[in-house]
């Protein structure tokens, strides 16, 4: 059950006063009576679109956008930001209502509020600022390697990067909107972190104390991370090598950064340790045996000192990049961890494929609400069916819609990116196809693939522009994963709000705000970064290094020219023999019974540590063990706080990092004033 009792009277009492007051003795009727009370005419009318849902949803989606584009410049990953956003939605109308006292706050309301934060979030999450978009930027097309040229380049000024957004924004509304009832009231499907947020939503309003408990707690958890941040800063504390300085030397450090510990308390232990298996792999088992064994001086190609034959040759002093390290060493373990991303994602595709046909040839029969032995949940089921279908809009509108946001995107994309008009509108024909899947796999599983998608269309447009600029495959790639992120991301959406009976137009209408907001602020955020760091760069000396963007750039390189010929001696077997790795990992976690599934390696995330080093793996490993020790502590704290924490720590971490960027600007910098 994931909403609870409230009811308005004349005196306009707060809600969670109302619910305590309505609670009742009766343990087995507790839930279905609030449940009830929630859903009546009193409190299901009040306004819900109101000017401080709006304005908390524009203030927590910011600063969400600014916490999704850092987390995956610095780490390549993006935890779900849904629950958050409604956390610090639901705090900042508590303090506008404590500042204009009188006025009400509904669960419906806060469905707005996390509504348009997500909305405005998933512009900066899925329009490629850590990944496809930032692949297309001057620094990136410094990467060596199959296809590259230095020259075949977009500009990524803050006009350039908001027409981008401005053409990829709005089409997941217009994707999910057709098919929220088939979705959630037909396949009954169960989209689990729509569901989690609903039931976060219905605590934070029932439940008075809880909700101060968990005030304190994100509090606090700020504080503790942003001074930890600016203290490693200002004292330019080093890394901790808290396993020895020889394991230190390949990178087995701590770095201080509570922010991506974090990510790991949300993140389940199989993906953390899968992350930093991949790193240790990469730094301690085949950086040095490539190191010793095949690594040459700049000269011709010769001997080394263990008599095996070179397979490659160091770049000249005076011509070593960061770039050029794609071609040496870094070749080893760089591109195989390119190819697992590439298999997995393959695979992912494969498999929601097989879901999907085994459901419709044999679908779930749904279980229907016992009419007669639970009356009220069948009449609750019914309240939500009425208030969640009462809301229609025209089919001319949603298709309009969509065929506008279209012409827009033929125009934008290529008018600014270059990019042929019929390979856009292929993009933007392909892409409600993949969405139809992938919000069904997502409904399912909570598993969204729509950058297994976007990596899968780099293959055919790669091909169509072979020889080429690299930039049309990169776009094609980007308005399929923006697109069907968002549809994804608006089904979840469309589910709390189900559960907890907001109207669905207030959810559209939230949902063109939070996407118009995004495409304004977005842009910003990476602006703030790119200003600040070299991105892509070396994730040896970069804090911030959007390793990603290279990744993405190297993919389409690869696909561009049909081949790995350019690369070191032997990278394709050793690609190949990671894509086979990938390919039996994720065969064998399918396989395996379920109860030994967290104990088995994520091939997924071992490419992130691949690609990254160990160095991130440790923040999330740590981040885990610490959320393990607390659960086996006090298991119902944990349960209860743990993303609450997390969140602090996230939001710490953000606003640590825009701190550290002001300092720098007016010319304090690490180690100051020593």
């Amino acid at each position: 059950m994931v909403a609870q009792a409230a009811q308005l009277d004349s005196s306009k009492e707060p809600l969670h006063n109302v619910a305590e007051r309505l609670h009742v003795s009766d343990a087995n009727n507790v839930e279905e009576v609030e449940v009830d009370q929630m859903l009546k005419d009193a409190v299901v009318n009040a306004p819900q679109l109101t000017f401080k849902a709006l304005f908390a949803g524009v203030v927590a989606g910011a600063f969400g956008s600014f916490l999704a584009i850092y987390n995956g410049l610095k780490t390549g990953i993006v935890p779900s930001l849904n629950i958050i956003s409604a956390l610090m939605g639901f705090f900042i109308c508590k303090a506008v209502l404590k500042v204009i006292p009188g006025g009400i706050f509904t669960p419906q309301e806060n469905v707005v509020i996390q509504t348009t934060a997500v909305a405005c979030i998933q512009v900066a999450q899925s329009s490629g600022f850590s990944s496809g978009l930032l692949a297309m930027g001057k620094n990136a097309a410094q990467t060596s390697g199959p296809g590259q040229s230095p020259d075949d380049y977009v500009n990524l000024t803050y006009l350039t990067t908001f027409s981008f957004c401005c053409s990829v924004g709005f089409f997941g509304l217009f994707i999910a909107f057709p098919l929220r009832k088939y979705a959630i009231i037909d396949r009954k499907l169960q989209f689990p972190s729509g569901t989690a947020t609903a039931a976060v939503i219905q605590t934070m309003h029932s439940n008075a104390d809880e909700a101060w408990q968990s005030l304190k707690r994100l509090l606090s958890w700020t504080v503790i991370t942003t001074f930890q941040s600016l203290v490693k800063f200002l004292l330019d504390a080093p890394d901790l090598p808290f396993l020895g300085n020889f394991l230190a030397g390949k990178g087995i450090v701590f770095d201080w950064d509570l922010s991506s510990c974090a990510i790991g308390m949300i993140l389940p232990n199989c993906i953390n340790a899968s992350i930093l298996l991949g790193g240790v792999i990469a730094m301690c088992v085949i950086n040095p045996w490539i190191e010793y064994h095949h690594q040459c001086d700049p000269l011709p190609a010769s001997a080394s000192a263990s008599g095996e034959q070179c397979w490659f040759n160091l770049s000249p002093p005076a011509e070593e990049t960061y770039a050029s390290s794609y071609l040496e060493g870094r070749a080893y373990y760089f591109y195989p961890g390119v190819a697992m991303v590439v298999v997995d994602g393959f695979y992912s595709i494969v498999k929601l494929a097989y879901l999907l046909i085994k459901s419709f040839v044999k679908p779930d029969v749904p279980v229907e609400a016992d009419t007669e032995s639970d009356p009220r949940e069948a009449a609750r089921v019914r309240r939500l069916n009425e208030i969640f279908l009462e809301s229609k809009l025209p089919v001319w509108l949603v298709g309009g819609g969509y065929v506008l946001c279209s012409a827009v995107c033929v125009f934008v994309v290529g008018a600014v990116f270059k990019v042929p008009v019929y390979q856009v509108l292929l993009a933007v024909i392909l892409t409600p196809l993949f969405s139809v899947g992938i919000i069904v796999g997502v409904g399912m599983t909570d598993w969204d693939v729509s950058a297994s998608f976007g990596k899968l269309m780099l293959f055919p447009f790669g091909m169509m522009n072979a020889g080429g600029s690299l930039v049309p495959a990169l776009a094609a790639c980007m308005i399929t994963i923006s697109a069907c992120g968002a549809a994804a991301g608006m089904m979840q959406n469309f589910k709390t709000g189900y559960l907890l009976g907001a109207a669905p137009l207030t959810m559209v209408a939230a949902q063109l705000v939070g996407a118009a907001a995004g495409v304004v602020i977005a842009p910003g955020m990476f602006e703030i970064f790119n200003s600040a760091y070299i991105l892509p760069g070396d994730p040896k000396t970069e804090a911030v290094a959007g390793i990603f963007g290279s990744a993405y750039r190297v993919l389409a390189g690869v696909f561009a020219s049909g081949g790995l010929s350019a690369l070191p001696k032997h990278v394709p077997e050793f690609c190949i023999a990671f894509a086979i790795l990938a390919l039996v990992m994720n065969i064998i976690s399918d396989l395996i019974p379920s109860k030994l599934g967290p104990y088995m390696p994520n091939a997924m995330a071992m490419s992130i540590g691949l690609m990254m080093g160990p160095g991130v793996g440790i923040d999330f490993f740590l981040g885990g063990l610490a959320i393990s020790v607390w659960r086996y502590i006090n298991p119902e704290a944990c349960k209860k706080f743990s993303v609450v924490v997390a969140s602090g720590c996230l939001a710490g971490g953000g606003i640590g990092q825009v701190l550290q960027i002001g300092l720098s600007t007016v010319g304090v910098t690490p180690g100051w004033p020593f």
